[in-house]
């Protein structure tokens, strides 16, 4: 089995801004293997969320490969890049991107919904999730009815749904207290640990930084 999950050579991204270019990813050669916690920190506008979203196959490189447990993804149609976010990654927003009409328990069925799970597993799955992030009594409220707190561990079981390879997440902790963010950081080790899914986090947060295996910094859209 290839122990390497995501793998990056010479990648960049490029925006056109008033005819001038940025280069928000330069020539970056990133490996993540499995099992491994990685956070990336750097102040705004270094390229970190622009390359969380170029190895979560939400956006397209200007030039470089990105490779997906080995597969090229720049030779995926669409359609295949969203069955590959769908199975096989797992995402974590800063601001939740719970959907408010549904309950936490149908927030986190909903992608095992859209991979075409039994509805019996998909609740059997998500009570179990709701429980291990530590809301087993939350289950029936809906997202204005929880915390902040409440609504990223939410966000989190939702992420482990359909039990991906990797989890991508980007500030997770940006609109949570101290205390708070503390405790999601430890709930991340813990996914880290019990579920051995690789992570890799951009952060704000050295709490977070401080429990990865790995730290790494970007600047000008690169590692320093």
């Amino acid at each position: 089995m290839n122990n390497k999950v995501i793998e990056t050579n010479h990648l960049s991204k490029i925006y056109v801004m008033g005819g001038e270019e940025i280069k928000a990813v330069d020539d970056v050669d990133l490996v993540i293997t499995r099992g491994e916690f990685i956070s990336i920190m750097g102040p705004s506008g270094s390229g970190k969320t622009t390359l969380l979203n170029l190895i979560g196959c939400i956006d397209r490189p200007t030039s470089g490969t990105i490779l997906f447990e080995g597969q090229d993804i720049s030779k995926l149609k669409e359609s295949q890049l969203d069955q590959l976010r769908l199975r096989k990654a797992g995402f974590v927003f800063q601001n939740f991107n719970l959907i408010p009409v549904l309950t936490a328990l149908e927030n986190v069925m909903l992608p095992m919904e859209m991979a075409g799970v039994a509805r019996k597993e998909q609740i059997k799955r998500a009570t179990e999730l709701l429980a291990w992030v530590g809301l087993p009594k939350r289950i029936h409220h809906k997202p204005r009815e929880l915390s902040a707190g409440e609504n990223q561990r939410v966000g989190i079981a939702r992420a482990l749904a359909n039990n991906p390879t990797i989890l991508f997440a980007d500030e997770p902790t940006g609109n949570l207290d101290s205390r708070i963010a503390q405790e999601i950081a430890l709930l991340f080790k813990r996914v880290n640990s019990d579920y051995g899914t690789s992570i890799i986090i951009v952060t704000h947060n050295p709490g977070i930084a401080e429990i990865a295996t790995r730290y790494l910094k970007m600047m000008d859209g690169h590692f320093v």
